[in-house]
């Protein structure tokens, strides 16, 4: 069905819980953890090492409280994750959440980005068949904003706004929920079409152009900042279209924004001075990293670009 937006998505999971017995929402730090020092995982064992860690301290707490009938419990895990950027393997962490808890009912939901990218993706293959599963299709995808797709197995669910089309099946009743703009909507189909049928000059899908390319970026960055990436050497968990590469050591500790202690606001400054957005963060002991996002409207002169801003920053700061 089609929703206005991933928050939209995520709401009725949040929702669908309310009406359940014994329901138990859990929140998983699998990247970090309670521990800021600790260090980001480099492979999908480790990956999911911390995920089988964090799960068995959360069904911990769930079984603090004694229960004589089975535990709804309800979790999120991102395809994709953010900051910093890794591909999660999501079907063998709902394969493990599930099996240790036969007697109780696991309800997933996936923040399903990037899935676009991919030929003849299969959700409930890929995924193992989550309870949710959320896209947004403004950023990747190149729809308009409030277009946002929305899975749930359960076909007996209804939308939050009871409307003209109740009772006709799910995706009919998002289709008309009252007065509101429904060219996002419209366009979504096309926007789909666009990127799946898209091939670059050579003759590359979305997705390999993209690896293809954010592979040459990354390696002239690291070549002139002197510095490396993180996780190319475990492809199992690296985005086809997003890389965390380290920024020079010349550039000083980085925060949100600038503040008396010397922090640098890097993110508006690349903004404000020279026109680029991308992520940057500090990562504790391993530095600062700048997320690196390749789409198929970019090209390497767009690197150059945030190459040279990035060597000036730091010359600025070495002086």
């Amino acid at each position: 069905a089609v929703v206005s937006t991933q928050s939209t998505g995520k709401a009725y999971h949040n929702v669908y819980q309310e009406f359940m017995p014994n329901a138990k929402i859990i929140e998983l730090k699998i990247l970090n953890g309670t521990d800021k020092k600790r260090s980001l995982p480099k492979s999908r064992d480790e990956l999911m090492a911390r995920f089988e860690s964090e799960w068995q301290r959360a069904m911990q707490e769930v079984d603090e409280e004694e229960s004589t009938v089975p535990r709804q419990i309800f979790f999120h895990l991102d395809y994709i994750s953010s900051q910093p950027a890794i591909l999660f393997p999501v079907k063998d962490m709902l394969d493990h959440a599930r099996s240790s808890r036969s007697n109780d009912i696991v309800h997933s939901i996936v923040d399903a980005a990037h899935t676009f990218l991919y030929d003849n993706f299969d959700l409930v293959t890929e995924y193992g068949d989550p309870d949710f599963a959320v896209i947004n299709l403004h950023k990747w995808n190149f729809a308009p904003i409030s277009a946002s797709l929305l899975y749930h197995k359960d076909t007996k669910l209804h939308h939050i706004i009871t409307s003209w089309n109740y009772n006709k099946g799910f995706s009919e009743e998002c289709q008309d929920t009252g007065t509101r703009d429904q060219s996002a909507f419209i366009a979504a189909a096309e926007a789909i079409k666009f990127l799946k049928t898209w091939r670059s000059e050579e003759g590359m899908i979305a997705k390999d152009f993209c690896k293809t390319k954010l592979r040459t970026a990354v390696n002239q960055l690291t070549s002139s900042w002197g510095t490396a990436e993180i996780y190319f050497q475990s492809e199992d968990i690296t985005p086809p279209s997003m890389a965390m590469v380290k920024l020079p050591t010349k550039i000083p500790l980085i925060r949100q924004v600038s503040d008396h202690h010397g922090n640098l606001d890097l993110r508006n400054m690349l903004r404000d001075e020279y026109n680029i957005e991308c992520k940057v963060a500090n990562f504790g002991e391993m530095g600062n990293y700048l997320r690196l996002s390749f789409a198929i409207y970019n090209t390497l002169e767009d690197v150059d670009i945030l190459d040279n801003a990035i060597n000036d920053i730091a010359a600025r700061h070495d002086s």
